[in-house]
């Protein structure tokens, strides 16, 4: 299912997650354009004499125009005319040279979002076929794997629709051309070299602009490459294969196709990796937790009883367990009110851990629901009132809620397996129901 049953919940996450990318991709496109601007500033040295040949190049990228004046360069006038062919060209075709950073990043993010799906497809065949194991498709699945799989493996296919078509989806959307060897008139123009070219240059791309799909470099190269092609007009993988991109108007329908198309795969990868997400930083948490000391004696009997809860988290329902609230009501004998709240709190927990498994077991669903629910809002940290309360809703037939109930469970016990067996057993059962009522 590409929408979740909790889509409400799995939304306000994503949202959630991309507001604070963006800020922090904010944060680090500040810091680079700051750095940037402090080196403008403090100014480089008066550049050398730069060949009028050179100069014409640079002056057709920048300016549109091969022409510096009435005297001609003397060098092999044979590029000037190649360039004035491929200026009339562009002219005619309502291109530009100008530097459009965000169409080239909207370009790319858009293949890359492309092949991401092709190969989710082609893993989840090679899964179901046994080829790979359930660990290798979580990992190449992973968010922080899965983007470096993808920019590398996008290289090839990159460089062969370039050296055959000239063109990638996402460059056909928003308008981007690429032209190889522009100022040698002597260069390859066969197959064979342009795929050369364009491989060199994908490289290049993956390495230098791309971070190659590291999560937590990529953003920082980017924005390096960002200030290059405003300041120079160009990057370092176009200068190095004398590579010419320029820009046409991408009209109505392919701006709104692409820029739909974004927010869509924005959602797919969203929804996709939401819970790898909540894993990787449920796990860091313990890991921080475990690593970090925490002496009872830096913190105050309030804090102490609270770590004592959460550090039980994890654990099964047991004596101990009760002893352990027991315990750290005791830090309340300061205040008498509190401590009768928490005693009162206490005693409905031990009721509820008693009665909403053992009415599950007996086969009282509905009062397992009302009394594992209930559990569940005292106790939202806790993976046993969820687990309880999707027992409880799929030995009802309301597999829709048992699977958001087993999704929070797993959410706080990531580790725990026989939650994925009831989650696809819910599916199925959702399956099986909606092929009954049309059958009827």
């Amino acid at each position: 299912f590409v929408t979740p049953v909790d889509a409400v919940l799995v939304a306000k996450q994503v949202l959630v997650w991309l507001t604070l990318t963006l800020l922090g991709l904010s944060v680090v496109y500040g810091i680079v354009h700051g750095l940037a601007w402090i080196q403008r500033r403090r100014g480089a040295a008066s550049p050398g004499l730069v060949p009028q040949a050179d100069l014409a190049i640079l002056n057709w990228r920048r300016e549109k125009s091969v022409f510096l004046g009435t005297d001609a360069p003397q060098e092999d006038a044979s590029w000037i005319f190649q360039l004035r062919m491929a200026e009339l060209e562009r002219a005619k075709a309502g291109r530009t040279s100008e530097p459009r950073p965000w169409n080239r990043l909207a370009a790319r993010l858009f293949d890359y979002a492309i092949w991401g799906l092709v190969l989710a497809l082609l893993l989840s065949a090679l899964h179901s076929a046994g080829v790979l194991s359930d660990t290798t498709t979580y990992w190449a699945g992973h968010p922080l794997v899965a983007p470096m799989l993808i920019t590398l493996t996008w290289i090839v296919i990159e460089a062969l629709l370039i050296a055959s078509l000239q063109q990638t989806p996402g460059k056909w959307l928003f308008g981007v051309y690429l032209q190889f060897s522009i100022s040698d008139a002597y260069a390859r123009r066969d197959v064979r070299a342009q795929l050369a070219r364009a491989l060199r240059r994908a490289f290049r791309v993956w390495w230098e602009g791309m971070a190659c799909g590291f999560p937590f470099l990529t953003p920082v190269f980017i924005a390096v490459a960002y200030e290059k092609v405003v300041q120079h007009g160009e990057t370092d993988w176009d200068s190095a294969e004398d590579c010419l991109v320029t820009h046409s108007p991408p009209g109505i329908l392919n701006a709104i196709t692409g820029v739909v198309g974004l927010a869509a795969m924005l959602w797919l990868y969203g929804v996709a990796w939401h819970e790898p997400m909540a894993e990787s930083i449920a796990a860091a948490k313990n890991a921080v937790v475990t690593w970090v000391p925490s002496p009872p004696s830096l913190l105050s009997r309030g804090l102490q009883s609270d770590a004592g809860k959460i550090v039980s988290i994890d654990k099964m329902i047991s004596p101990s367990a009760n002893a352990a609230d027991t315990a750290s009501s005791l830090a309340f004998a300061d205040d008498v009110d509190t401590r009768a709240l928490f005693a009162e709190r206490q005693a409905r927990l031990a009721l509820l851990r008693g009665e909403g498994p053992r009415m599950l077991h007996a086969g009282n669903w509905r009062r397992a629901t009302e009394l594992c629910r209930a559990w569940s809002d005292l106790e939202f940290w806790n993976p046993e009132p969820w687990r309880c309360l999707g027992y409880a809703y799929q030995a009802q037939g309301y597999h829709r809620e048992a699977i958001n109930a087993f999704r929070r469970a797993a959410q706080y016990d990531p580790r725990d397996r026989t939650l994925d067996a009831a989650i696809d057993k819910s599916q199925r059962g959702i399956v099986a129901d909606f092929l009954n009522r049309y059958r009827r």
